[in-house]
């Protein structure tokens, strides 16, 4: 059955929003009466007085029981699209979650048809009170219960959800939105959806990717998950000496590690960003969670130094760079220069023709300050090497 929305439905959301949409308007023109002239202190107080003090559910005890059912259907919608905590919206949603309005699994489904996070969400609380009634429903044995929690376990399984902002809040951070879905789940009887394949995390594009080339870690060639684990340990602006060893180390234990690395770095040019759900937003993310797993792949290249070190890096930096185009704000797929700035780093110590080669066609591509100051300096070490000026 699902969740979409049936013709019944579409007319009680068309009466909600009608109910809505006076209430708003009411707000807005108290908001408007208050304002009499141009200046900061051009301001009617009896006007303000009168809008501090309204309050959008006072009107609600002339409503029937059907209309308020009709008013939260269209609340949770207007809030899960783009109105912010504080909003009429939000008050109303407040106050008709506490209210006995006898909904039924009917009417829960359809308030959870309207209510998964769309692209302009500041909050997940009008499907958390999805789940809060699915629940409630459950206990009190209310028919269609089961099917609608299957229903909706079915429909957050879809959902791309990032739990973690990175491998070190694991421990002390999961996102609300990753806890809604996974209370969605246990109550269909469901297993809780894994969070991660060894050191990689399914909470970016790349991530899903990786997991879905080398399947789940118990099935990963021997060495592998280690050299991960290494490549996650990338916290630094340039990898140290101890770090070097090591990977040499992690490197020897696996079979063919040149393709092993050459296929985890084109995975950053050919994977596509994929869009994911936060506590508070909708976007594409290729990178995030893994950035620090890449960025240790483009070092451990530059340790094992393959014939294919430039094609590849600049390929990867170019990708980057086209996806963080010198800002963080409004996120972007890729969060920022760390991953460029370390192709740029590998390349100027390479020192081969081929890598300097490479770092002039990435020049072409660079346009953030920070970003073309680090590939001076990797073309300043790069031409050296090749006995030549930077120019």
């Amino acid at each position: 059955m699902g969740l979409a929305l049936d013709q019944l439905g579409r007319e009680r959301l068309t009466n909600g929003r009608q109910l809505l949409a006076a209430i708003m308007s009411e707000h807005d023109r108290l908001q408007q009466n208050i304002r009499k002239g141009p200046l900061p202190w051009d301001i009617d107080r009896d006007a303000l007085l009168a809008y501090d003090e309204w309050d959008p559910t006072e009107g609600f005890s002339a409503f029937s029981t059907e209309q308020l059912r009709c008013l939260l259907f269209a609340s949770a919608e207007r809030l899960t699209n783009g109105d912010h905590f504080f909003s009429v919206a939000a008050s109303c949603l407040s106050d008709l979650s506490e209210r006995d309005l006898d909904l039924s699994a009917g009417d829960v489904r359809l308030l959870a048809a309207v209510s998964e996070p769309g692209e302009g969400s500041q909050t997940c609380r009008s499907f958390d009170l999805v789940v809060d009634l699915v629940e409630r429903l459950l206990r009190d044995r209310v028919p269609g219960a089961e099917a609608l929690a299957r229903d909706v376990a079915d429909h957050v399984l879809r959902w791309n959800v990032v739990e973690h902002n990175g491998p070190d809040t694991r421990r002390y951070y999961r996102s609300w939105i990753a806890q809604i879905r996974d209370k969605a789940l246990e109550l269909a009887d469901r297993a809780p959806a894994p969070s991660a394949e060894g050191v990689v995390g399914r909470d970016d594009g790349y991530g899903l990717a990786v997991i879905g080339w080398l399947g789940v870690a118990e099935d990963w060639p021997a060495g592998v998950a280690a050299l991960l684990a290494h490549c996650t340990k990338s916290w630094s602006a340039r990898p140290s000496g101890g770090w070097e060893k090591v990977c040499r180390q992690r490197l020897d234990a696996v079979q063919d590690p040149s393709a092993l690395l050459r296929g985890l770095l084109d995975l950053v040019v050919t994977t596509e960003p994929v869009t994911f759900i936060g506590g508070s937003w909708r976007r594409d993310v290729l990178i995030g969670y893994n950035e620090w797993l890449v960025r240790g792949l483009v070092w451990a290249a530059g340790v094992l130094d393959p014939d294919w070190l430039p094609e590849v890096l600049v390929a990867v930096a170019e990708r980057c760079v086209r996806l963080c185009p010198g800002h963080t704000y409004p996120r972007t797929p890729v969060p920022g220069m760390r991953i460029p700035n370390a192709c740029f780093r590998v390349l100027g110590r390479s020192g081969s023709e081929a890598s300097l080669r490479a770092l002039v066609q990435i020049r072409g591509a660079t346009t953030g300050r920070r970003g073309l100051q680090e590939l001076e300096k990797a073309l300043s070490e790069a031409s050296a090497g090749q006995g030549m000026s930077t120019r």
